[in-house]
Parts: structure tokens; sequence; C-alpha cells
């Protein structure tokens, strides 16, 4: 085999090679985190001013996990209403939920969620002020 067969060997892989990532690249779903992420952003500095309140309290509202439910606790001491929890899927959109909890202790049963990563995000009043707290979870 001389270099000229070799060259076109290589070339040839080399094409089927970027066609490849190419077909893979197209294919991948690439959901953005928010839909209206420009009106989000005008408001950023209201969601910034609710997360250093929340971060000022000295209890907040709690989620644990056991087998069957993801637990919220929200301790009486902080007084929170219109609470509201949304499980952002960070790989499907589609995936995501968004909870109302109207209870002190709430279970929020695990069917309802396909398994993997999610983002919580924690929003509640106090005094007329929104509140909000951020957290990951990993729902197996």
């Amino acid at each position: 085999m001389n270099w000229g067969k070799g060259l076109a060997i290589a070339m040839g892989m080399f094409i089927i090679f970027i066609m490849t990532m190419v077909v893979k690249m197209m294919s991948t779903n690439t959901d953005l985190v928010e839909d209206d992420y420009y009106k989000k952003d005008v408001a950023y500095q209201n969601e910034i001013n609710a997360l250093k309140r929340a971060n000022h309290l000295e209890e907040k509202i709690n989620i644990k996990q056991t087998e069957q439910h993801i637990v919220v606790e929200i301790p009486s001491s902080i007084h929170a209403e219109n609470v509201t929890i949304k499980f952002r899927r960070i790989n499907n959109a589609k995936q995501d939920k968004i909870i109302n909890i109207e209870e002190m202790t709430s279970l929020i049963n695990k069917d309802n969620l396909e398994k993997g990563r999610y983002n919580l995000v924690i929003e509640y009043e106090i005094d007329n002020q929104q509140y909000l707290q951020k957290e990951s979870i990993y729902i197996q």
C-alpha cells in the first residue's frame, strides 16, 4: 500500500468522524434552564434579595428524602405562606414539576418524579416579602 491510499483512508475516516459528531450534536436535547431568561434577567435583583432574606433566617424550610417520599418541613417559627417548590430537571424541561405546599409537614410521592438530579427552587412569603431557597437533590 502506498501513501496515497493511506491518505485517502485517513481522510475518509475523518469525514465519517465529523459526520457522526454532527448527527450526534444535532440530535441532543438542549433545553434552556428558563424559557424566558431575558425577563428573568430584569427581575434578577429581586431574586438576589429574596435569597439574602432566606439566608438570614435562623430556620429554613427543610427537604429530606425517605425511600418513598420527599419530606418538606416548614418550621413553625418562620410563618411561611404561599410555599411553592419547583422541581427543575436539568436535562429535560418536560419533567419539571411545580408543587404547592399547604401544610407544615408535607410528603411528596417519589413515584411522580423521574429518577435523577433536580434543582429545587423553594419560593415563599413571610410578612408579604418574597423568600427564595435553592437546593439540588438526587432522586433515586
